[in-house]
């Protein structure tokens, strides 16, 4: 599977870091751990990861981002619907990359 570009500018990215940090502050505030992806980053760095790929899935298929608040996260319930299908997006880094991120899943490429 090729990787596919998806570029985000100034504005893309001020609004990745506010929803990162919306996610992120409400749990802070209310005591609330988030789920350890990576030991090796903070609760904020991956909702910034996770909210990046949510972003990049969306601007791919054309929908909008959820950025809605909970303190337990999506439920791995859905990030998105589309065509009557869910999608629940799983961000991953390959060796510390945070300019590039590789989704799996071959349908999404398709």
């Amino acid at each position: 599977m090729n990787p596919i570009p998806i570029d985000f500018d100034y504005f893309d990215l001020l609004s990745i870091m506010g929803v990162a940090h919306s996610r992120n502050i409400i749990k802070v505030a209310h005591g609330v751990k988030s789920k350890r992806v990576d030991d090796n980053q903070t609760d904020f760095e991956n909702h910034i990861n996770g909210v990046m790929g949510e972003a990049g899935v969306a601007r791919f298929l054309k929908l909008k981002l959820d950025k809605k608040l909970s303190l337990s996260g999506d439920d791995k319930i859905k990030d998105f619907m589309k065509d009557n299908k869910t999608i629940q997006v799983k961000t991953c880094l390959v060796k510390g990359d945070y300019k590039n991120l590789f989704f799996p899943n071959k349908e999404i490429g398709r």
